[in-house]
């Protein structure tokens, strides 16, 4: 029987692998990117069985994507699977400070920032990220280019890679597993 962290392991590159929808079919991807960036997180070394994501999203980001990320959080497994307990939450893009409230009260362990954000925001909502030592899942991959989140997905014509900012890692505090960093760097 194969160590549960080899099926994970195997069941990502296969997404990886999957061709990505166009058209019509596109609007499903949302959930595919979230499967695929909690099976990356899954590979996150954390002592906590608890898991909450906090997803912070602007005012005009359209409610039908909030809602299907959230979904998406709510009924994946993958954290499961590792023994951790998630919890997704929803939060307005705010001040800085208010923002770090809301994300203790949340008792957040990381934070999506969700699709259709502004570049300012996301790039407010990283600084605090890294203060707070968070990891920052970004849902757009201009987030992990461009505001220096450490996680994110990005469709390629045949499936999706797994993106992973090193650099902001390492300032968020965030430890993967190597067999996670050797799949992403692929």
């Amino acid at each position: 029987m194969k160590p549960r962290g080899h099926l994970h392991l195997a069941t990502l590159a296969c997404i990886l692998l999957t061709a990505a929808p166009t058209g019509p079919a596109a609007a499903g991807s949302i959930e595919k990117e979230v499967e695929v960036v909690l099976l990356a997180v899954s590979y996150q070394k954390t002592a906590n069985s608890r898991y909450t994501i906090a997803i912070i999203h602007d005012e005009g980001v359209a409610d039908w994507s909030l809602r299907k990320v959230y979904r998406a959080m709510r009924k994946n497994r993958s954290l499961r699977r590792k023994g951790l307990k998630l919890k997704a939450v929803k939060i307005p893009m705010d001040e800085p400070d208010a923002l770090r409230q809301k994300l203790s009260d949340a008792k957040a362990s990381a934070v999506f920032i969700m699709a259709g954000s502004q570049m300012d925001n996301a790039k407010k909502i990283v600084k605090l990220t890294r203060r707070m030592k968070l990891l920052s899942i970004g849902g757009e991959s201009d987030f992990v280019d461009q505001a220096g989140a450490t996680l994110g997905v990005k469709k390629t014509g045949r499936g999706y890679k797994i993106l992973i900012n090193h650099k902001g890692r390492a300032k968020e505090g965030v430890v993967f597993d190597t067999r996670l960093l050797r799949l992403a760097g692929k």
